[in-house]
């Protein structure tokens, strides 16, 4: 076991360290690993070929500006890949344990439910980081022109590493809520569409429905709807959801994504305040969250905690084995 500079040695989560063993000798890494890179090379290679072919067929020079399309692209690509990939990894945490009838001899042990779920997060979170740092050179090549800085690399990876601890504590919570991996994975996609997508709908249906009182109705598909009718603090419903995140950093980073971010111009000091700080509100905002999810999984699977009897056999039994 490691041990610090004074001496003492460094407690390791042990279901982080056999899930970590786990999943370094299991073939599905290694897989993951090269869709993932694959991927992410095939779009940083199809963007560059588009903007400098591209550019160089239709004009006799090239727009090096240009490059900060690309690294939107790139950086899009691998949030994509990091929201789908999330769900995938912890749904199947505490349910899969379930289904192989090993929950119990891990709640006999003298681990305590809190260091469980923390254990399987951070083993998923692991291989994120991993797919995080593996896909670094792939994005660097957005360095070798220039246009970004290495702060906004930083921020980008902070966006990733928040978000994947978000969308990992919902796919904790259902896998401790279903009993079966596959209804854990269900339900874990459905909510995070619904926060994608149902957010946006949400809020661009109070839109529609005011701008119908306005001669400022545009159809249906026009975001400046809901930018010229008010909408109101219903707007702020939008700080939960990872995709607007994302566009608050981009816009912040290189301007883009203005027709989105547009949107959530407000009336007022709260409001532009909230609309300008939107990237550190919503990283906070969702943190919160995430903690709320995991003490609620924790409550779940506690001993005796809405589990019913089987939970006061489950309480009787670890009391036994630690005597």
């Amino acid at each position: 076991m490691p041990k610090c500079r004074w001496g003492k040695k460094l407690h390791i989560n042990p279901v982080y360290k056999k899930e970590l063993k786990q999943s370094a000798r299991m073939p599905r890494t290694a897989v993951i690993l090269l869709v993932y890179n694959s991927l992410m090379l095939l779009f940083g290679l199809f963007a560059f070929y588009v903007t400098f072919e591209g550019g160089r067929r239709y004009a006799s020079v090239v727009d090096y500006s240009d490059i900060l399309s690309i690294y939107s692209i790139m950086t899009g690509i691998e949030f994509t890949l990091i929201l789908l990939i999330t769900p995938m990894l912890t749904a199947g945490t505490i349910a899969g344990e379930r289904e192989k009838q090993t929950l119990d001899i891990l709640l006999t042990t003298k681990l305590t439910t809190f260091q469980l779920i923390l254990g399987k997060l951070a083993s998923s979170l692991s291989l994120i980081l991993l797919l995080m740092i593996s896909a670094l050179p792939i994005l660097a090549i957005v360095f070798s022109v220039g246009g970004v800085t290495l702060p906004d690399l930083m921020q980008f990876m902070l966006l990733i590493f928040v978000t994947s601890i978000y969308i990992g504590s919902i796919g904790i919570f259902f896998s401790v809520l279903c009993r079966k991996t596959t209804a854990a994975t269900v339900s874990s996609y459905l909510a995070l569409f619904v926060l994608l997508f149902g957010t946006i709908a949400a809020v661009g249906a109070v839109g529609i429905v005011k701008s119908l009182d306005t001669e400022q109705y545009y159809g249906i598909l026009s975001l400046y709807t809901y930018y010229n009718v008010s909408i109101g603090p219903f707007v702020f419903i939008l700080l939960v959801n990872p995709l607007l995140t994302f566009a608050a950093m981009i816009y912040g980073q290189v301007g883009e994504a203005a027709l989105i971010m547009g949107c959530l111009e407000q009336t007022g000091a709260v409001g532009d305040f909230i609309v300008r700080n939107w990237f550190p509100i919503s990283m906070i905002l969702q943190a919160g969250i995430a903690a709320g999810l995991l003490a609620a999984s924790q409550a779940l699977l506690k001993p005796g905690g809405k589990r019913g009897r089987r939970g006061i056999w489950e309480k009787n039994t670890r009391k036994k084995a630690r005597q």
